[in-house]
């Protein structure tokens, strides 16, 4: 779109003018500004209204606002990923100004004076990399509650004092040349210091009273300050040279408690202080830190501590055996961990719900005693490359992913009949036994069935059962199934016992192209519709020629009674090294979308076409980068009774 240099010419009653991108917010969309919609003439614009209480404009295409623009209406200003290198001459009388961002201007080598905006609360010049100084009346915005200087590479001056009372949080990540932090008069709840030289933090930090956030970023940071922490209730050291989190001289009774401490990159970090599990009340967050063999023993039977995540560490090896101590942990995390076992004392965290085992690749056992853990409903354990067996599982399990368990065989099968998995991921689990698979399938409906009748009496209350699984097999319960990517069902007289839909596709799952190894997930989007016209499977007179792929998405015919859609997330998708096999399994309680006009008391699709034979089309898409049709090789469909429960 091209505007004229008179383009605003007369709209003096404009109050709002946006322009925005799709995360213009960030510096990843810089390059949008390649692909900008809106071209000025080489003049720019001749002039705005005046009475614009919003100024948005991402891209802006042009090195400065007219000459005549009088601002004094404006609440917000919001100009980013601009060549804009001025804004005005002088001062202007903001008396209404709130936000103001100017992000992304990489021209702007001058900050306009703002020193009239009273009212300013946010100023925000991330990654504005020209600017070599704050001028001095930032710091007498006194209602200023956010200050974002992120990513100004060049900037050298602050303002030694920032006096603003109700200052909340200051930015200054990857300002590589500001080697002092401004002292604060505020309580701040957020100071970003990430990716700065800044070893010395301000005063003010003694002296805070409530609950705080301090993030801590760069090699330069080789210890922490006597007494800062106490005032900080969540803390982030990211990339430092710390050795210690505490003074081996500590006072247990002095130490401070803080809710969620989070070590990231901390690469000279090889031991811990077992009276972190003091300090610590709530979240344990440790992450890179290729030091780290182990956690410190856990002396504090009654620790309050909830969530212990441990991630790409890879010299950790050893959970401590009194890890049974934390009786309130609910999440226990050991992400790419080089852990062989877990110890037999993780049957005393009666109170985990998520045990996160992925991409532990030297993992060989489970303790048969996490079958006592009966509020855990969820088990990772994908890329668990050596894990050869599963033991007795919690009947809670409702989530169990265990995608490219190379080695996984066996799967204790002693309570099969009393488990309900919502979510059953198998991929790439090609030495898994066959017979044992078969046996886990087979009372899958009748599990889901009074799994979901436990809910009230109703079977709508949780979302459709999903299985994955290598092979080409479908189970036994599937009487009806074809080759391809469509199938006929005859509808029995009396369909209203009718409790579930079973659906099921086979599909060859290819390993990834070159340069995907690395992205693990894959997303898959599965579709289902059902017809009445005779041959509308997918054969002559259906538009079985709309096909993409023969299994791709296609368009909605308009004798389609119903539709069934599910779009998903596969954790751990197949990486194998050869195109293989595998079968997606659903239940789905509802009757689907119904396609026919809605009436008031108008008998659901399959009642009211009960005794007829119905067709049931499917499509499939992959996506591990882009989305891609996928051929679907075999198909199948269950109709779950209440009557047919003894057969199954």
């Amino acid at each position: 779109m091209h505007l004229g240099s008179d383009a605003f010419l007369g709209m003096d009653r404009l109050r709002f003018l946006k322009f925005s991108w799709p995360d213009s917010s960030s510096s990843s969309s810089k390059n949008n500004a390649r692909t900008c919609k809106i071209h000025l003439s080489k003049s720019g614009l001749d002039s705005l209204p005046h009475e614009l209480r919003m100024l948005w404009w991402d891209g802006f295409p042009s090195s400065s606002l007219p000459s005549n623009f009088s601002p004094n209406s404006l609440v917000e200003l919001c100009i980013r990923h601009s060549p804009l290198a001025q804004c005005w001459d002088g001062v202007q009388d903001f008396v209404n100004l709130r936000w103001f961002d100017l992000s992304y201007c990489a021209n702007l080598i001058i900050v306009p004076d703002l020193s009239k905006a009273t009212h300013l609360e946010s100023l925000k010049l991330t990654g504005c990399k020209t600017i070599v100084e704050l001028p001095s009346f930032v710091e007498y915005l006194d209602k200023l509650t956010l200050l974002d200087l992120g990513a100004c590479e060049n900037l050298e001056i602050l303002p030694p004092k920032l006096d603003s009372k109700h200052l909340k949080h200051v930015i200054l990540y990857d300002c590589r040349k500001i080697n002092q932090c401004p002292e604060f008069t505020s309580n701040w709840d957020t100071l970003d210091l990430r990716g700065t030289p800044i070893t010395t933090l301000p005063v003010a930090i003694h002296k805070l009273k409530e609950a705080r956030k301090l993030s801590l970023h760069g090699e330069s940071i080789t210890s922490l300050p006597d007494g800062f922490s106490a005032s900080i209730k969540e803390f982030r050291l990211c990339h430092t040279a710390i050795q210690k989190i505490l003074p081996s001289d500590h006072r247990d009774f002095l130490l401070p408690r803080i809710s969620r401490l989070e070590l990231v990159g901390s690469s000279n970090l090889a031991t811990l202080s077992k009276s972190l599990w003091k300090m610590v009340t709530k979240e344990l967050l440790i992450m890179d830190s290729q030091m780290l063999k182990t956690i410190p023993e856990i002396s504090v039977v009654d620790s309050s501590l909830k969530v212990l995540v441990v991630e790409d560490c890879r010299a950790f090896r050893r959970l401590p055996s009194s890890i049974g101590n934390l009786k309130s942990l609910e999440v226990l995390a050991l992400i790419g961990a080089a852990i062989r076992m877990l110890p037999s004392s993780v049957q005393e965290l009666d109170q985990l719900r998520t045990l996160d085992l992925t991409n532990c690749k030297m993992l060989e056992s489970i303790p048969g005693a996490i079958s006592r853990l009966d509020r855990l409903s969820q088990l990772y354990l994908l890329g668990c490359e050596s894990l050869r067996s599963l033991p007795e599982l919690p009947l809670n399990v409702k989530l169990l992913v265990a995608s490219n368990c190379k080695s996984l065989q066996t799967v204790s099968s002693n309570n099969f009949s009393k488990l309900h998995f919502l979510n059953l991921n198998l991929v790439g689990c090609l030495q898994l036994d066959r017979k044992l698979l078969r046996r886990m399938l087979a009372k899958l409906p009748l599990q889901d069935v009074s799994q979901r009748t436990q809910y009230g009496g109703g079977v709508g209350e949780i979302p459709p059962s999903t299985v994955l699984y290598p092979g080409s097999e479908l189970p036994e319960w599937f009487p009806n199934k074809s080759m391809g990517h469509f199938v006929t069902v005859p509808l029995p007289r009396n369909c209203k016992r009718l409790k579930l839909f079973a659906f099921a596709v086979v599909y060859s799952l290819e390993p990834p192209v070159s340069g995907d190894e690395e992205k693990t997930d894959m997303h898959m989007h599965i579709s289902s519709e059902c017809f009445t016209k005779p041959g509308c499977g997918g054969g002559h007179g259906c538009g079985s020629d709309e096909l993409v792929g023969g299994g791709g998405l296609s368009s909605s015919t308009n004798n389609a009674v119903a539709s069934w859609n599910i779009c998903m997330n596969v954790m751990g998708s197949f990486n194998g090294g050869v195109a293989t096999d595998h079968v997606f399994l659903w239940l789905h309680h509802r009757a689907g979308e119904d396609r026919e006009e809605e009436e008031e008391g108008k008998l659901a699709w399959y009642l009211k076409h009960s005794g007829r034979d119905v067709s049931f089309r499917f499509s499939l898409q992959l996506k591990r980068g882009e989305m891609k049709p996928c051929q679907i090789k075999r198909c199948g469909v269950s109709l779950v009774f209440h009557t047919n429960f003894g057969n199954l």
